[in-house]
């Protein structure tokens, strides 16, 4: 089972939790994906590896193509928190397989 976690890039909201996983799950079914550049400040959060940015290119149509992809790769997404853009909010209305297989936590 893969599962994918969406999430912006904060220590303090996230490393506790990534922490916990790294110790409890095999590595390869948990990927912590970041929605946004990651700030010098938390790039110690890769180290915990499968942890990525929103990456893909230098425009913003190759980002959303890359985005969907990652999506369908897993089996389960989990939205940490409600820090969408309304934009992604409005990409994932287009798409209702991604929205059943999606999880919502505070």
């Amino acid at each position: 089972m893969k599962i994918l976690h969406v999430t912006i890039p904060s220590k303090r909201m996230m490393e506790t939790y990534i922490k916990m996983i790294r110790e409890n799950y095999p590595k390869e079914e948990h990927v912590f994906y970041f929605l946004g550049k990651c700030p010098k400040s938390e790039v110690s959060l890769f180290e915990y590896g499968n942890v990525r940015e929103l990456d893909g290119g230098k425009n913003l149509i190759n980002k959303v193509i890359n985005f969907y992809k990652d999506l369908n790769k897993h089996d389960y997404i989990i939205w940490h928190g409600l820090v969408l853009n309304p934009k992604f909010a409005l990409f994932l209305n287009f798409f209702p397989h991604i929205l059943d297989k999606s999880v919502w936590v505070m």
